[in-house]
C-alpha cells in the first residue's frame, strides 16, 4: 500500500492502517493459534543478533512523559542508534481529534495500534523504541501488552511528581489545552495516585529533577538490561520473522458444490 504524502489522504491512510494491525476480537498470547502468522518478506532470522529496547514511560500530567522520551530519543540517535518515539495521545487523535481524551474504548484502540507500530518497528530493525502515555493500570496495561506479539519484553517506566510542581509546569507550557486548568490536573493527580501500582515498573520522581537527571537515569536502567542480554544473545526470532495478522478463515459453500456435483 503506497503511502500518501499529505493532507486528508495521509489521515485515510492512518486510520487504514490502524483497522489493518489491530483487528478484532480480544487478548491473544504470542503464541495463539487463532491468528494466522503472515511472513515478512526480506526479514530473516539471522537480520538481528540483539534484542532491540522498548521502553514505555507513563504517568501523570506534566510528570515529564514527553519531554523526557525526546530527551531519550536525541540521545540515542547521537549515538548512531535508530529510534521512534511514540505518543499514545497522537494515536488516540488519530481515532478522534475532539478537544477531550476520555473515551476508554478510543483509548483501548490506540493502546492496541501502539502495540502493533511497536512490532512493526522491531520488524524494521530498530534500536530503541519508546512509547509514552497513559498505561497506569493494570487494565490499561494489558490492553497493551497483550497486543505485542515480537517476544521483547518492555521496560516501563513510571514518572512521578507533585501536584504543586505540575501546576508550575503546565502553567509555563502553552501549547497545553484543558490540562492547564488546575481543577482538571488535580482530578487527573487523584486518578493516577489512586490507581494500583504495577510491580515490576522502574519509578522516579521527577518534582525536583531536571529533564537531563531523569534522563540519565533511565538510561543507566536500559544500559543495564542491555549488558545482561548481550552477554548471551541469542536472535530475535528463532522460526520466522512475522507479523501476526488477523486473516479471515475461508469456509467452503457446501451447497453449492452439492448442487455442482448434482449437475455433473
Amino acid at each position: 500500500m503506497r503511502r500518501p504524502r499529505s493532507g486528508a489522504g495521509r489521515s485515510q491512510f492512518a486510520n487504514h492502517a490502524l483497522t489493518q494491525v489491530m483487528g478484532e476480537g480480544g487478548c491473544a498470547t504470542p503464541t495463539s493459534k487463532r491468528r494466522r502468522c503472515a511472513k515478512v518478506v526480506g526479514v530473516s532470522a539471522a537480520h538481528r543478533f540483539s534484542e532491540p529496547s522498548v521502553l514505555i514511560i507513563s504517568g501523570p500530567i506534566a510528570s515529564g512523559k514527553s519531554t523526557v522520551a525526546q530527551a531519550l530519543a536525541a540521545d540515542s540517535r547521537v549515538t548512531g542508534a535508530n529510534t521512534v518515539v511514540i505518543d499514545l495521545d497522537r494515536m488516540y487523535m488519530m481515532l478522534d481529534d475532539g478537544p477531550v481524551m476520555n473515551d476508554a474504548e478510543v483509548s483501548r484502540l490506540a493502546r492496541r495500534a501502539t502495540a502493533a507500530l511497536i512490532d512493526h518497528y522491531i520488524l524494521d530493525g530498530l534500536d530503541l523504541i519508546i512509547a509514552e502515555g497513559d498505561f497506569w493500570t493494570p487494565g490499561q496495561r494489558d490492553e497493551f501488552t497483550c497486543r505485542l506479539t515480537s517476544g521483547v519484553a518492555p521496560v516501563f517506566v513510571t514518572l512521578r511528581v507533585s501536584v504543586e510542581e505540575a501546576l508550575r509546569r503546565v502553567q509555563s507550557d502553552p501549547s497545553r489545552r484543558l490540562s492547564r486548568i488546575p481543577e482538571v490536573l488535580r482530578r487527573s493527580h487523584a486518578e493516577f495516585d489512586a490507581a494500583a501500582s504495577v510491580a515490576g515498573d522502574v519509578t522516579i520522581d521527577s518534582t525536583s529533577l531536571s529533564i537531563t537527571e531523569v534522563a540519565a537515569r533511565i538510561r543507566s536502567v536500559l544500559d543495564r538490561l542491555h549488558s545482561a542480554r548481550t552477554s548471551g544473545d541469542q536472535p530475535l526470532f528463532r522460526d520466522v520473522d512475522c507479523v501476526q495478522i488477523p486473516v479471515p478463515v475461508w469456509q467452503p459453500d457446501l451447497r453449492s458444490i452439492a448442487m455442482r456435483s448434482a449437475i455433473s
